[in-house]
């Protein structure tokens, strides 16, 4: 069976609306991102409200609103920032600003083909299998996951 698709910058992009439910630990950091963004807003508030600007509670004001920020960069920016990282280092590594990925299953191993760069997996590291609409995330043990859309086998069929 082979999987091919192209990869493009908006397709990378796109890929940053999952990052905080791909693995436990962004689920984790997730929450408690929210969660530090809401107390540290409650709590900034709160301060403007009893005491305005004293300056005796500016530096306590000052720390809570930068946790809010920083979490709101945790949430919103820091996945698409990723990306866009991963998509630079890719395109600058081969030269090219869209490649195709080729995903084959044989018989002894996954073969994933990166433009001109080739990866085999053994089946025997696979950690488990997400299924989402039409994409497929094959999560491997070492922490990174193989990503195949149903609708782009060009051998065989999902």
């Amino acid at each position: 069976m082979k999987n091919e698709y192209k990869i493009t910058k908006e397709l990378m992009k796109s890929w940053a609306k999952g990052f905080h439910f791909n693995r436990a630990r962004n689920v984790i950091v997730f929450i408690a991102a929210c969660y530090l963004f809401i107390v540290g807003m409650i709590w900034c508030i709160e301060m403007y409200y009893l005491f305005g600007y004293e300056a005796v509670y500016m530096p306590e004001f000052l720390i809570y609103g930068f946790i809010s920020l920083f979490a709101l960069y945790i949430i919103f920016i820091y996945p698409i920032v990723s990306y866009k990282r991963s998509y630079k280092i890719y395109s600058q590594l081969y030269d090219v600003s869209e490649w195709m990925r080729i995903t084959e299953f044989t018989n002894e191993e996954i073969i994933v083909t990166d433009h001109t760069s080739v990866y085999k997996y053994h089946y025997k590291n696979i950690k488990g299998i997400k299924e989402r609409k039409n994409e497929v995330i094959i999560n491997m043990n070492h922490g990174f996951g193989i990503r195949i859309y149903k609708d782009a086998f060009v051998e065989g069929t999902w």
